[in-house]
Formats: C-alpha cells, sequence, structure tokens
C-alpha cells in the first residue's frame, strides 16, 4: 500500500496534544515501536496573541466506581444465569485456552450479572489508585491514554481500553480548561455520563471566570441602581420611623405593610448587590484570575518526576477553589434575580395608582377567585394524566419514562410542542391518551382559562367607565401631578393627605362625606357644594384631581371664621 505525506503547518490544537501527550510531530508511534525522528521538516507558526480559544490544561478523565458482589440467593434468576454462562464457558474449553470462569473463584464479578451496590469502590483499578474530589472518591487519568486500543501499566501490564467502563462503574466525567484571550475569560467545561439502570444521562457545565475588571458601564449601572435603592431605603425609613403618628394615621397613601416590605426589600437587595460587587471586585482583574487558573497552568504535566497522583491532587485543589469561586457568584446572582422578580411584583403593584393602567391589577383582582378553584380543576386533572401517561407508556417512551417527564412532555404538548418520538408512533392506547388529553386540557380547561380573563377585563373597563371622577390619559394626568406639586411648593400648600383628613372630620354643611375609602355623597350642587363639585375623588387606588387649586377651593367652601387655618 502506497503512503504519501504531505508537508503542512501544525494548527495550535496540534501542538497543544502533542506536548501533553509526548507524541513527536503529530504522528502517533505504534505500540512497541521506538521513536524515530521525522522525514521531513514540520514549521508551524503561532501567534503571540491568539483570537481563538485555547487549551491551558490536557484533557482529564474522572470515574466514579462502586462495588459489585454475588447476586443473592434469592435471585433464581441470575443464580441460573450464572450456570448458564458457566456452562458454555467450560464448553469451549480445550488443552490450548485456560478456562476459569470469573465467579467460581472471586467471590465479586465485574460481568454483566453482577449485583451492585451502593458503597464506592476503594481498591486500585488499571493501576490507579482513588483520590478524593469534590466529597467522592475518583479514578483519574489523562483522556488522550485512551486514545490507544491497549493501556500500559508498567512493565508486563497491559489492559484493554475498552474494560476501562464496566458494571462498576457509575459516573464518568471529562473536565477541560480553556482560555479566550480576545475576551480574556478562563473557562472550565466538565461532561458527566451517569450510568443508570436504563439509559446514560449526559450533562455538562461550563463555569467562567472573568480576568478584567468589569466595563464602565456596569460600574454605572451598579451605581445608580445603589443611589435609586437608597432612595427608596431612606423614604421607607422615614414613613416608618420620622413621620408623625397622627399623620400616619391619617394619611391616605402607601399603608405601613408596604412600607415594612419597601424597606426589608432595600436593605436585602443592596446586601445582595454588595456581595456580588465585593466578590468580582476585591481582587483586581488581573489578581482574581491569576489567584485561579495560574494554579492548573504551574502544574508540570510533562514531568516524569512526578507522580501523576500528585499532578491530580493539585489539580484537583485548584477546581476546588475556582468551583467554589464560581458557586458564590452563582449564588449572588440568584439572589439578586429572586429580588428582581420581588421588584416586578411590585411594579405591579403600583401599577394600580391610575385608572388607566390599573385594569390589569384589577382584572387579576376580579378574577382572584375563579383562577384559584380553575387551578384546582386543572393541577388535580393535569396530574392524574401524567400519571397514566407514565404508568402507560413509561416502560416504552422516554417522554414517559418518569413522573417529572410526564408532567414536562404534557406542558410541552400544552404549549403546542408535541413530541415526535410519540406523535409518529401507532399505538392505539398513545392515541386514545392523546385525544383525552386534547379534549380536555387544551380545548375546554384552557379556554376556561381565556373566558375567566376576558370576563373579568370586561368587568374592570366596565367599572372604570363607570366612576364619577375624570379618568384622562395617565401622561395628561402625571403632568397635571407634577404641576399641582410645584404649585403646592411654591405656595406652601398643606399636604394632601391633612387636607383629606381635616374634611372627613369637618363634614362640612352636613351633605357632603369623604371617606378614606373613596367614597362619596353629594346633596344638589349650589352655593358652597358646587365648590366640591370641582374636585374629583376616585376610589383608593385612584388619581385625586382637582379642577382647580385648594385655595380656590377653600375660598368658596369654607367661611373667614373656621377652624380650619391650613392655608394661612
Amino acid at each position: 500500500m502506497d503512503v504519501e505525506f504531505q508537508d503542512r503547518d501544525l494548527s495550535l490544537q496540534e501542538v497543544q496534544l502533542d506536548f501533553h501527550s509526548g507524541v513527536e510531530n503529530g504522528v502517533p508511534l505504534l505500540p512497541g515501536t521506538l521513536p524515530t525522528p521525522p522525514i521531513s521538516t514540520v514549521e508551524t507558526v503561532i501567534d503571540q496573541y491568539p483570537k481563538h480559544t485555547v487549551s491551558i490544561m490536557p484533557s482529564v478523565i474522572l470515574q466514579e466506581r462502586v462495588k459489585t458482589s454475588r447476586c443473592d440467593a434469592g435471585l433464581s434468576f441470575s443464580r441460573q444465569l450464572e450456570s448458564y454462562l458457566s456452562s458454555q464457558f467450560t464448553k469451549r474449553c480445550t488443552t490450548v485456552y485456560s478456562c476459569t470462569f470469573p465467579s467460581i473463584g472471586d467471590g465479586e464479578s465485574s460481568t454483566n450479572y453482577a449485583c451492585t451496590g451502593e458503597q464506592t469502590e476503594t481498591s486500585e483499578f488499571y493501576g490507579v489508585k482513588p483520590q478524593t474530589f469534590l466529597g467522592n472518591l475518583v479514578y483519574a487519568d489523562f483522556l488522550h491514554v485512551f486514545d490507544s486500543s491497549i493501556i500500559k501499566r508498567g512493565a508486563g501490564d497491559t489492559r484493554l481500553t475498552r474494560n476501562w467502563i464496566d458494571i462498576k462503574t457509575r459516573q464518568v466525567s471529562v473536565i477541560m480548561s480553556f482560555y479566550t484571550p480576545t475576551l480574556r475569560i478562563g473557562t472550565l467545561v466538565t461532561i458527566r455520563f451517569s450510568l443508570e439502570q436504563e439509559r446514560i444521562v449526559s450533562t455538562y457545565s461550563l463555569d467562567s471566570v472573568h480576568s478584567i475588571p468589569q466595563q464602565l458601564l456596569f460600574h454605572t449601572l451598579i451605581c445608580v441602581v445603589s443611589f435609586l435603592v437608597l432612595i427608596r431605603l431612606a423614604a421607607a425609613f422615614y414613613r416608618l420611623f420620622l413621620r408623625k403618628r397622627s399623620a400616619v394615621k391619617k394619611r391616605i397613601g402607601i399603608t405601613r405593610f408596604w412600607c415594612i416590605v419597601d424597606f426589608l426589600l432595600g436593605i436585602v437587595f443592596m446586601v445582595a448587590v454588595g456581595s456580588m460587587f465585593m466578590s468580582r471586585f476585591s481582587l483586581q482583574g488581573e489578581e482574581l484570575f491569576n489567584t485561579y487558573f495560574t494554579k492548573i497552568i504551574k502544574i508540570p504535566w510533562t514531568s516524569e518526576a512526578i507522580a501523576p497522583e500528585e499532578k491530580f491532587r493539585q489539580f484537583f485543589e485548584a477546581l476546588q477553589d475556582i468551583w467554589q469561586l464560581t458557586n458564590i457568584l452563582l449564588v449572588s446572582k440568584t439572589i439578586v434575580a429572586i429580588l428582581l422578580y420581588l421588584y416586578f411584583a411590585r411594579i405591579c403593584v403600583y401599577m394600580s395608582a391610575h385608572p388607566r393602567v390599573a385594569v390589569l391589577v384589577r382584572t387579576c383582582v376580579l378574577a382572584s377567585n375563579d383562577l384559584f378553584h380553575f387551578l384546582l380543576t386543572f393541577l388535580m386533572l393535569y396530574i392524574i394524566l401524567a400519571f397514566i401517561g407514565y404508568f402507560q407508556f413509561g416502560m416504552h417512551f422516554f417522554t414517559f419514562s418518569s413522573i417529572a417527564e410526564s408532567l414536562m412532555t404534557q406542558f410541552k404538548m400544552l404549549v403546542g410542542s408535541w413530541p415526535a418520538e410519540i406523535t409518529n408512533s401507532n399505538d392505539s392506547a398513545l392515541i386514545v391518551y392523546f385525544v383525552i388529553f386534547a379534549l380536555v386540557v387544551v380545548f375546554i380547561l384552557l379556554n376556561f382559562f381565556v373566558a375567566i380573563i376576558i370576563e373579568k377585563y370586561d368587568m374592570a373597563k366596565y367599572q372604570l367607565e363607570g366612576m364619577e371622577c375624570e379618568v384622562n390619559n395617565i401622561l395628561v394626568d402625571s403632568f397635571d401631578l407634577i404641576i399641582q406639586s410645584l404649585a403646592a411648593t411654591r405656595n406652601r400648600w398643606p399636604p394632601r393627605p391633612e387636607v383629606i383628613a381635616e374634611l372627613e372630620d369637618m363634614d362640612i354643611d352636613g351633605d357632603t362625606v369623604i371617606t378614606a375609602t373613596g367614597r362619596t355623597t353629594r346633596a344638589s350642587r349650589t352655593g358652597r357644594s358646587d365648590a366640591f363639585g370641582l374636585c374629583t375623588v376616585t376610589t383608593h387606588g385612584g388619581t385625586r384631581r382637582c379642577m382647580q387649586t385648594l385655595r380656590v377651593v377653600f375660598r368658596a367652601c369654607c367661611p373667614p371664621s373656621s377652624n380650619l387655618l391650613l392655608l394661612g
């Protein structure tokens, strides 16, 4: 067979693989052959600052193992299977082969009929002793070792690569570390394969650490958010502790409960942002990166004077430090995200400040009772159908292999994403299940939900149109509110809650009652009552907008001898 070699430049990935594996010029040597110099010269040109991602360590593979034992005598099929295989093995024995069935001579067996337990393996495996990593005993090795079909461990110790994974294997993990020069980010990639009874579950994780401080935009955003939260905390603190008790009792505005909520929410938010801020910037960018990732680079991977166990021990220590840092950042981000969700809920509550934008909140309030009973019915039927799917089809389809998978599959079906694995099946029982689910959940219950929302929305709109006050656009009312606040500051008017509280106590002419909840009763609009007709009063969650200033109102309705001396 003619083989032709072509000269070409080595890529950076090939250079790194050759460095870690000890292979010359990217051409692996056959087992048993001696190193030979290359026939031609191979050159490579690597930029000092490459634009692509580079590896900073050889790929490491880990295995977690459990102990096995001979199956119990009560498992009759396992014992019969052992005898069955033993008889087949013995029949092939000749004078050439050494036929010793493994389960006969040993108390433990790696054959497929052995029974596994939950005890972790502690003995040596493939010439490697287990090491502690994140609280588990693992067998560590370099991934490139398994490129060959055989593994040589010392003189005369040759093992097959395909037998490295057997019935004792619980989980296999591959760990790699990369560095992206343009973004200056160090990344740990972990790929896990968990061996379960029915399938192999694969997961992966990416843990990144930035090596430079954040940009000016991030600093500005943190400062703005902190400043706004501090203002909100100061306002809540004033309402809770410094405002006069009489004013607190008579004021019309945010309740004491929401003051406490805002105060506590702001404190927790500041603590969370501060912890995340300090964890990122306690060390200056490069120092933070060097503290953790430099430990990986300084490991003497290619040194033959240091045992592989010591290399992996240093590597595990560096990984634990990096993962501890990433876990702190993850917890900080999770706390901040939860607080942002709480602020999102508060924004929805604040939307009730104006009747036009309070329709959403009002609709939810009106529909709360119906939605509660609807959710009870929906959850009961939804869970029962999920259990039916798991019980009837769990042995045949992965999408129904567990209760959690069945619930997730039904949710996908509810939003219109029907799994192709089951839609292409001709199983009549599956078709019946689909018809029942579509009829009950999709066509009936989902439309019930839409009908409840539409009905309560119409009711909220009807209440809005039936309000006695004048409801304008939110932008117009906001502009009027700003103008009124400026006029009140310039003319030194008393606060609106105090004026409303005084009006509640006075009951001028005995023909007008304005309660704290905003309910009004008026006589015919003659004389001094016409002045109050100029003021529109809405519900507690709405706005109070006067057609003229409070000075004109009091001049029209209050006699000079009145004891209400609020305007001076």
